[in-house]
């Protein structure tokens, strides 16, 4: 899961980046996709933390 979504992030960024030089920052296209990005973003996140705490709650139940 988290191999798509850093594939679904570097897709979307890419996206991003090419409508904001073809119709500036200020476009409400660019803001929409980089909502998106965001979005995709904070799922990578999610996962991420729930890696890290599911992996100290694993260390604490060995002991």
């Amino acid at each position: 899961m988290k191999q798509i979504l850093e594939e679904q992030v570097e897709s979307k960024r890419e996206e991003l980046i090419v409508m904001a030089m073809q119709k500036g920052l200020s476009s409400v296209d660019v803001l929409l996709i980089s909502e998106e990005l965001d979005f995709l973003i904070n799922q990578y996140n999610s996962l991420e933390n729930e890696d890290l705490y599911g992996n100290i709650g694993e260390m604490g139940k060995g002991g």
